[in-house]
């Protein structure tokens, strides 16, 4: 079973626009990340998007994969944008 069939996952989608801080995504994705480290469970699944599904440069230089806001984004619970 992967995250997103798990019941009581919630899907935190990120929409990554070109040069967004990189620090703001962390700041907001990492807490997620250690709330599924701490349960020994899966409660969030935080998926980076984008507009057209590529990866999107941060504005350090770092690249980060991303899945198409049109083909996962409906699957979201919650949407923030990092800008």
């Amino acid at each position: 079973m992967t995250i997103i069939e798990q019941k009581n996952v919630q899907r935190i989608g990120f929409i990554l626009v070109p040069n967004f801080a990189l620090m703001s995504y962390a700041s907001a994705a990492e807490p997620l990340r250690a709330a599924n480290l701490i349960a020994g469970t899966d409660l969030y699944d935080v998926v980076p998007l984008s507009f057209d599904g590529e990866a999107v440069r941060s504005s350090s230089g770092i690249i980060v994969g991303c899945e198409a806001l049109a083909a996962g984004g409906d699957r979201c619970h919650t949407i923030f944008v990092c800008a």
